[in-house]
């Protein structure tokens, strides 16, 4: 009866030990994984991403061109959701969005023609609105977050 009592815990004991090395083995798999998953994720945002600078720049441009349109004292916004930091720099009858994601370590130069000529420079991280308006013929760019 005794020897029963303990080949029973033995079995026990070893039992839980198998499941402690399959449960490490299978988390050991995933720590592996874990990197390629990562680097997936960023990507899939910086494409996001470049696809929102994309979508600003042609509604930035279709805001100018509305406002050239407009009387004077009209005013326009646009929001921007960027995932990272962007750089839009307007000089002229050309808008660029630069968008860089420091994870992956790229950089991508969105460039837009505009209208009329605009000069702005501003670079933010997290929802901004940018307000266009026209006054005496040209246009002033107002922004805040």
């Amino acid at each position: 009866m005794t020897r029963l009592l303990r080949s029973n815990k033995n079995s026990r004991a070893q039992l839980s030990l198998e499941y402690l090395l399959l449960l490490s083995a299978f988390f050991s798999a995933l720590l592996l994984l874990m990197p390629l998953v990562q680097r997936s994720y960023s990507l899939a945002l910086f494409g996001f991403d470049s696809r929102q600078a994309v979508s600003f720049s042609e509604e930035f441009s279709e805001t100018v061109l509305q406002l050239s349109i407009l009387a004077d004292g009209s005013a326009l916004s646009i929001d921007a959701r960027p995932l990272h930091e962007w750089n839009i720099i307007a000089r002229g009858k050309t808008l660029s969005v630069s968008l860089r994601s420091e994870s992956l370590g790229k950089t991508k130069d969105i460039e837009t023609s505009l209208a009329t000529g605009v000069f702005f420079e501003k670079s933010f991280g997290e929802k901004t609105t940018i307000i266009l308006k026209k006054n005496n013929g040209k246009l002033t760019i107002d922004s805040y977050p």
